[in-house]
């Protein structure tokens, strides 16, 4: 959830609001390991909408999300051509 409030708050133009989920995500990620996991803080809307969706990526890595994401955010064609796929064509 606190991924894809920072994606809504990104794309209306709350940056900084977002970046607060997004690095809370991040927080609890590392933990009490300061050295890894530092802090994001690109305020360029494309620039943090790419490391949210890298974020999603990761974070969500085992969850079966992707594909959507992928989906949602129009990457599909472009990502699946980059891997020699072609994307599957839909029932009409």
């Amino acid at each position: 959830m606190l991924l894809i409030a920072a994606e809504a708050l990104n794309e209306n133009g709350k940056t900084q609001q977002a970046l607060t989920y997004l690095n809370a995500v991040r927080a609890r990620a590392r933990g009490t390991r300061r050295n890894i996991l530092p802090d994001v803080t690109v305020t360029d809307k494309d620039a943090l909408r790419q490391r949210i969706w890298q974020e999603r990526r990761v974070e969500l890595a085992m969850e079966q999300q992707r594909w959507f994401d992928l989906v949602r955010t129009g990457q599909a064609e472009t990502r699946m051509k980059a891997v020699g796929k072609k994307l599957p064509q839909r029932k009409t």
